[in-house]
């Protein structure tokens, strides 16, 4: 997952400033996929390790100095590599050193933190199952409570449009009815999920080890791994085809929403406070 912020963060901010839109074609999953792949497989695994842990450093902290750490992690990281592309996949990450002053304002309380990406990944799932509003019922939640205006202005604020490309196309607005945020103590479905979960936890952190015992190997057998969604973790996949991102054609998601906050700044307002 730091990979994939990594890529995200940096490398989509150098992309976009050469005109490609790494969206397309699924560019930005194969890249993450190589990086992850290379990194901790052919190239120096502490070096990538140490790369990785002090980008976290410095997007949590915002400290200029751990941002001067991080690139110096990355540097040492080229300078251990003597394949020619290798050394150009790193290179993507240090060329976004100039683009700091821009990249660093849109860094927030909860960059790294994935709830609203699958809090909507989730939404888009039931909205393709249900066709109509639903109501969403979640665990007290600080993360949801800090997105909550940006969940209502994708709600409330955006028209009806397809965005995205190839498999990863959905549609805007949220098909959201009512959001309410409950204790799990005082709500069944709730505490069901807390425990599914965990046993998904339970199971990927096994895998991710290399070892599972009985308990894990019940639950990869059970119909609760078929039935998990938006699972982050690293694949084989690089090409369009067989990421099914093939379909180029249709509306980059970041610059829809850009565009429709640009458009209706008061209903943006909230969402910019945060």
């Amino acid at each position: 997952m730091v990979v994939i912020q990594i890529v995200d963060q940096l490398v989509e901010h150098v992309f976009h400033k050469n005109g490609i839109d790494i969206y397309k074609g699924g560019l930005n999953i194969s890249t993450a996929n190589i990086l992850y792949i290379m990194g901790t497989n052919v190239w120096d695994r502490n070096l990538f390790t140490d790369m990785c842990s002090k980008f976290v450093d410095w997007i949590r902290t915002k400290d200029r100095n751990k941002g001067i750490a991080f690139y110096v992690s990355v540097q040492k990281l080229y300078a251990s590599l003597n394949d020619k592309k290798d050394k150009e996949l790193v290179s993507f990450i240090l060329e976004s050193l100039p683009f700091v002053n821009e990249i660093m304002p849109a860094v927030g309380k909860y960059t790294l933190d994935a709830t609203l990406s699958c809090f909507n990944s989730h939404c888009h799932h039931w909205a393709s199952i249900y066709k109509e509003p639903f109501d969403v019922v979640v665990d007290n939640s600080k993360q949801i409570e800090y997105w909550e205006d940006m969940i209502k202005f994708l709600t409330e604020s955006l028209p009806e449009q397809e965005v995205g490309f190839g498999s990863r196309k959905h549609k805007y607005p949220l098909l959201i009815k009512s959001l309410t945020m409950q204790s799990s103590e005082s709500n069944l479905q709730i505490q069901l999920a807390d425990i599914f979960g965990s046993a998904l936890n339970q199971c990927y952190g096994q895998i991710a080890s290399g070892k599972v015992d009985d308990f894990g190997q019940a639950i990869d057998n059970s119909l609760l791994l078929q039935t998990s969604r938006a699972v982050m973790w690293p694949g084989k996949e690089m090409t369009p085809e067989e990421l099914n991102m093939e379909d180029e054609t249709g509306v980059n998601p970041l610059d829809f929403i850009a565009d429709i906050a640009k458009k209706k700044p008061e209903a943006y307002k909230k969402v910019l406070k945060k």
